[in-house]
């Protein structure tokens, strides 16, 4: 059946059009009105790459921003192959290493993406014991002008 059929076929028993619940995405059966999950508007569908994955990650239902956070997530992966991206960099940049900042530019991730992988390959995160990379003692500038450490594979 499709919605206008529906509409048809269902009157709202407490006064309030069956349209109006169906433009708030909810569905009527059999006086019970339930909640399906909310799809992903139109414009974000364009945005996510086909990565095998079936659904998004979990996001607040009525909020845009949690949304669009579970979009980015779906597009960039989870912490475990943001850990492997940042991991495979640092071992590609052999022995000149890699800083956070080069990091950042080279795989397009934010400092707040980063900080807590590096963390983590670095064996110093909570549940985190093997030590894959390690700091190499040398520092290069940033753009800014500031020390960045350089890391380094084992």
């Amino acid at each position: 059946m499709t919605q206008t059929e529906l509409f048809q076929v269902h009157q709202s028993p407490h006064g309030t059009s069956y349209e109006s619940r169906l433009a708030h995405g909810q569905e009527i059966q059999t006086g019970i009105i339930s909640r399906p999950p909310m799809p992903a508007p139109a414009s974000f569908s364009d945005h996510i790459p086909d990565t095998g994955k079936k659904v998004l990650p979990p996001f607040a239902r009525n909020s845009n921003t949690s949304r669009e956070a579970a979009v980015e997530k779906y597009k960039r992966g989870d912490a475990r192959s943001q850990r492997e991206r940042i991991f495979e960099f640092i071992r590609k940049s052999a022995d000149t290493g890699a800083t956070r900042t080069e990091i950042h530019y080279a795989l397009d991730l934010e400092g707040d993406t980063i900080r807590p992988r590096v963390k983590e390959l670095l064996g110093e995160a909570k549940g985190f014991t093997t030590t894959r990379i390690r700091r190499n003692g040398e520092t290069r500038l940033t753009k800014s002008g500031l020390n960045a450490e350089v890391l380094t594979v084992i």
